[in-house]
Parts: structure tokens; sequence; C-alpha cells
């Protein structure tokens, strides 16, 4: 039996009150099961948005998209694995040392080929939502609540974050959804979610840290190699943007916590793409260099290039990068 894509049976009708709804469009929304949510509740643009998130999650075409994402892990396991040997092989002459930084750098821009292709779309046939794929982290997101958290709602409009709230949303799982992170709202399994939420939760507890700004908890979280989930990282992001378009500048310096903030991602990108903050191999004519890698890596933060200069100079300066 072929799927029937409950958003294609929906359109036309997403500003139609439950009321006024034909039955086979009202029994396709009640067969979608969305914990807690109800039609009236909520406006036009959220019920498209949660009927092509549902067929993007059962339409048996997605197939393509989980092994995907299967193997793309598992190449991109294996190319880590390749770095991590190349690094440790002897290379005390000067050939040998050129042949294996040539090694190391190839290795590297497929890793991030590979990163960058959890980006793009996997065909015409893959499932839009606002014209724009789902990222792996939101996809994943999706999949656990049911839903995509509101980070306008906890990012943007909560100035400080309980423990239990910061530990939950850096680990991609709704505050309240996963109030007890004993919660299971739906069959997929969360527990490497709920266990890295119960991890940053239990050593934010015990060194007394109890209300914190979320971009004060993501470098919390970094200084303490937690790893966080990406749309946590980007809310942060866009929501100091915002904050530095309000604030006076003071000669034309950005305010502490952003720049910080930057070079925490610098950071984060070059250890991603396993490169050792403390011997990056400097650029050479001809050649794509780190820190052009770094720059595309981070480029849906969409900063000026003298933004990122400015980052990369900081960290130089105090010595947390170093080139050879």
């Amino acid at each position: 039996m072929e799927y029937q894509s409950t958003a294609e049976l929906l359109e036309g009708f997403w500003t139609t009150p439950w009321g006024e709804l034909p039955e086979k469009q009202a029994a396709a929304w009640k067969l979608a099961e969305f914990p807690g949510i109800k039609w009236d509740d909520i406006g036009p643009e959220r019920r498209k948005l949660l009927a092509t998130q549902y067929d993007q999650k059962n339409d048996p075409k997605n197939e393509e998209e989980g092994e995907f994402w299967f193997n793309n892990s598992c190449d991109i396991a294996d190319v880590k694995r390749e770095i991590r040997e190349i690094e440790l092989l002897s290379a005390p002459l000067p050939s040998e040392r050129a042949e294996k930084l040539r090694q190391l750098d190839d290795a590297r821009k497929r890793l991030a080929e590979l990163k960058a292709a959890q980006f793009k779309p996997l065909g015409d046939e893959s499932p839009k939502i606002e014209q724009q794929e789902l990222s792996g982290a939101q996809f994943a997101e999706y999949i656990v609540n049911g839903f995509l958290i509101d980070w306008d709602y906890w990012i943007l409009k909560m100035p400080v974050l309980t423990t239990a709230q910061a530990a939950r949303l850096m680990a991609g799982l709704d505050p309240d959804v996963f109030e007890s992170l004993d919660n299971r709202p739906n069959s997929n399994n969360p527990e490497a979610f709920c266990s890295r939420a119960k991890k940053m939760e239990r050593s934010a507890i015990a060194q007394q840290i109890a209300l914190q700004s979320p971009s004060k908890w993501l470098e919390w979280a970094g200084n303490h190699s937690f790893s966080v989930h990406e749309a946590f990282r980007v809310a942060v992001s866009e929501t100091l943007n915002t904050c530095d378009s309000e604030v006076p500048k003071s000669k034309g310096e950005a305010p502490l916590q952003r720049q910080r903030f930057q070079e925490q991602e610098i950071i984060r990108a070059l250890n991603e793409l396993d490169y050792n903050p403390q011997s990056i191999p400097k650029w050479k004519a001809g050649e794509r260099g780190v820190k052009s890698a770094i720059r595309e890596f981070l480029k849906d933060h969409k900063w000026s290039d003298k933004v990122f200069d400015k980052a990369w100079q900081r960290l130089r300066d105090s010595g947390e990068i170093a080139e050879f």
C-alpha cells in the first residue's frame, strides 16, 4: 500500500478550524498522534511543520536517509581512526614528515566533506521543511521529543536556565517533555540523550551551579568537555548576535561574552575536524589552509571575515592555538 503523505492530504486546510475539517483530513491528523498537541491550539505554520516532520519520519521512501546517516557515521569514525593512526606514525626525516602532513591533510579534507554532507539534501524526493532540510541534529531532536524544540523560547526569552533545563537542552531534550529523564514520550529510544543530560546535570550539581544564562552554560559545557546539541549552540550564537546589535560598542569591539563564544567555536571546530589546536599546520601557497577549513565549517554562524580573523588572532595571541 502506497504511503499517503499527511502534509499533502492536509494541504489547503491549514487554516481550517478542527470542527470544519473534512473527515479524511481529520482522520489523517488523528493518525499522526502528535502527543499533547491539538489542532486548534496551534497555528497554520505549526500544523504544516508537524505534518511535514511526521512524513519525514514515517514515509518508507525515507529509508534512504536512514541508510545515509548510518553509512555517514561509520565513514566518519573510520576517517577519524585513520587520522589518529597517521598522527602516531614516526616521521624523523623531512621527506617522511612532508608525506605524513600530506596524508593528514587528505584525511582531514575527507572528514570535512563527510561532515558537510550531513547538511546537503539527499535528493529532490526528500521532504522539505520551509524549503530547507532538517540537519542531523534537528532530525534527532524531532525523533526523540516528537517535535522541534522552541529555541526562541528557551534561549531568547529565558535569561537564565536551571541546571535541569540546561542539561536537557544541551542534550537535545525538551525540558517539559523530559521533566523526568525516565519519561518516554514515544517509541523511539532516547537513552543516549538522557544519559548525556544526566551526566551534565550531575556534574553541575556537584559544582553547585544552579542558574546561568544559556551562553554561560555553553561555556561551562565546553570547559568540561561535554558534547552539546548543535541546535543549542546555534540558538546561543543567534541570541548573542541579536544582543550585540542592541548593545553600544566600545572602540569597535564586540562584547566580551560574544568574543569568547567565537573563540570557543573555533576551538571546537578544530577538534571536530581532528586538528590539534596547539600544532596547526601553517598555510602553504596553492593549498587550502586550516583557517579556511575552519571558516567554512563555521559558516552557519554567518560571521564576517573580519570577525572571524579577529577571533583567530585573539586565540593566537593568547596561546590557545599555535601554528607551525
